[in-house]
């Protein structure tokens, strides 16, 4: 699926993704509420494993994951506290670094139904609400560059072919 249409839209605290999958609004909400399945699409590298097999349901409910940092060598783990939730349309979560609190930056999908049985989707990252400095000098937003965002877009695609 490397002839996917992809648009791009950046300011300095966000990085927005989108393009149209060839699959129903359904069968892609189906793989992005698994965090099981994050690992297979992401892009980055970063994403290595969810920990535990559970479906994101509501707000609120904290997924943990396994991850790779951009170095290539330093694992660590992310708490991932959901912040939207509307089925078949949007989920959100704040990352934390494991044990810590919500430093302000989040990661989220949009969903939107299209012609032809097909699915628009946006991928975004979110970090208008970092305000601490240290925290936005040590993870040097963003995190992914659009490139890598919009490789997931395709993994997304690919997976759902």
């Amino acid at each position: 699926m490397n002839n996917l249409e992809i648009r791009e839209e950046s300011t300095d605290t966000r990085l927005k993704v989108t393009t149209t999958v060839p699959a129903p609004v359904e069968d892609v909400w189906d793989l992005l509420r698994r965090p099981s399945s994050h690992a297979e699409i992401d892009g980055s590298g970063m994403i290595r494993a969810a920990v535990g097999q559970e479906p994101i349901e509501y707000v609120d409910q904290m997924f943990v994951m396994e991850m790779l940092w951009t170095d290539g060598t330093t694992r660590y783990r992310t708490d991932n506290y959901v912040t939207r939730y509307d089925p078949e349309r949007c989920i959100e979560w704040l990352v934390a670094d494991e044990g810590q609190d919500p430093a302000g930056w989040k990661w989220g999908w949009l969903l939107q139904t299209a012609p032809d049985n097909s699915t628009r989707v946006t991928n975004y990252c979110d970090w208008t609400e970092v305000t601490d400095q240290e925290v936005l000098d040590q993870k040097g937003f963003p995190l992914v560059d659009a490139s890598k965002v919009q490789a997931t877009l395709r993994n997304l695609a690919n997976a759902l072919s």
